[in-house]
């Protein structure tokens, strides 16, 4: 008789629990890029157009890398971008843009700041150029 009454007391708490009929909320563009990245490769005008994974060491000097996009808050398809170029034995190069805008692509977005367009995005890849250098990231 118990076993029948916590039987019935189980089914009844289950019975009385509310299922929510809401469906998940779909993440904004700006959530979709924001995140911590990796530098993983470099290139520019200096390596004369070539690609240099990254980290990469040279005669002693290590250079390495760090990004980070940040969801401007309020905004769905807004970010704060900032790349950090960092090479043994010398100060960082940081690279920042604030309210970049993200327009929908073919494949993710493409960062547009001030009018001009600043690399791509696609949730996992992050590629920011200036002034004939490109740096790409991955989270």
């Amino acid at each position: 008789m118990k076993k029948l009454l916590f039987l019935l007391f189980g089914l009844f708490v289950l019975a009385g629990c509310k299922k929510s009929n809401e469906e998940p909320k779909p993440k904004t563009a700006a959530e979709t890029v924001a995140g911590n990245y990796t530098l993983i490769s470099f290139s520019s005008t200096a390596t004369n157009g070539l690609t240099v994974p990254l980290p990469f060491t040279y005669n002693g000097t290590t250079i390495s890398g760090t990004a980070t996009a940040t969801a401007v808050v309020g905004q769905d398809a807004q970010i704060d971008v900032k790349a950090t170029i960092k090479q043994s034995g010398a100060a960082d190069v940081v690279t920042e843009y604030k309210g970049v805008q993200l327009q929908t692509a073919a494949s993710g977005y493409t960062l547009m700041y001030q009018g001009a367009n600043v690399g791509t995005a696609d949730g996992t890849t992050l590629t920011v150029s200036q002034g004939g250098a490109t740096v790409t990231a991955k989270k």
